[in-house]
């Protein structure tokens, strides 16, 4: 998310603006966001940065560093309905089209306290010692909240079309492939895995800002690209509300022909 302040209409020679950091103003601090995209579809979670910053810091380097591109779904438990229902991740990927390979971790991080392993939520895998966990994460596909204090639980699905996406992770079948593989989910006809292309970050900043007859234009980048944002303004940052002027806007462009009679100050959200 990013926000500019536009001056009073009065100043249309001379304007200033500014860039204000999320990390330096805390009214725009807000979770980060991740979209995973699969050969089943695609769902955007939302990362507890706030009360889990290890687990999330964590696993962005893994993010960030594209470590889990081209990785597979290895593990799923939902073919049993009297255990943990979960769909893992995280620890293998496609070297070659042809062969695969352990994922490079990172040391293993400490056990935060988190919150409850609620269908939809993203956690972290570990072993037998609570504070090994490293790059493998599973979503829970059901309540698992006999998991709780057990497993650091750090984001969640944000939306019903992603959580369509997790339902239908889980509803594919699940094989003894080999000691390594021993509830490996495999789509059928063909046993083939559900692919994580990637899981990249969401994020929208504004690049330019300007003045002109029609209004104050802003332009901005969003990453993936053409990734829909809602655009809002405000006349006070102390006492005033967020007002939602265009939504889902791909362009990358918006004029506001309505000037506002005060100062205005901008910013793209992604929803």
């Amino acid at each position: 998310m990013s926000l500019f302040r536009a001056p009073k209409p009065s100043h249309i020679f001379g304007y200033f603006w500014i860039i204000i950091s999320l990390l330096a103003c805390p009214l725009l601090q807000g979770a980060t966001l991740v979209r995973f995209t699969t050969n089943l579809g695609t769902l955007d979670v939302e990362l507890f940065d706030e009360s889990m910053p290890v687990t999330v810091a964590n696993f962005l380097n893994y993010v960030d560093s594209g470590r889990y591109n081209w990785s597979f779904i290895h593990r799923s438990t939902t073919y049993n309905p009297n255990t943990i229902q979960i769909v893992q991740g995280g620890g293998f990927f496609f070297q070659t089209a042809n062969s695969i390979s352990a994922i490079v971790a990172d040391p293993p991080i400490i056990l935060e306290p988190s919150g409850s392993n609620l269908r939809g939520t993203l956690a972290m895998a570990r072993t037998n010692d609570p504070n090994s966990a490293t790059s493998q994460w599973f979503f829970n596909s059901a309540d698992n909240t006999q998991l709780d204090s057990n497993y650091a639980v750090f984001g969640r699905v944000t939306s019903a079309q992603g959580l369509a996406v997790l339902d239908a992770f889980a509803s594919v079948q699940v094989y003894d492939a080999s000691a390594l593989f021993s509830e490996l989910p495999l789509i059928q006809p063909g046993n083939i895995l559900i692919v994580i292309f990637s899981i990249e970050r969401l994020t929208a900043r504004i690049t330019s800002f300007s003045q002109g007859a029609e209004g104050f234009q802003l332009n901005w980048a969003t990453t993936p690209f053409s990734t829909p944002v809602n655009i809002q303004r405000c006349t006070d940052l102390v006492g005033g509300a967020w007002e939602v002027i265009s939504t889902g806007n791909t362009t990358g462009n918006f004029t506001d022909s309505s000037t506002p009679a005060r100062r205005a100050f901008y910013r793209v959200v992604i929803p």
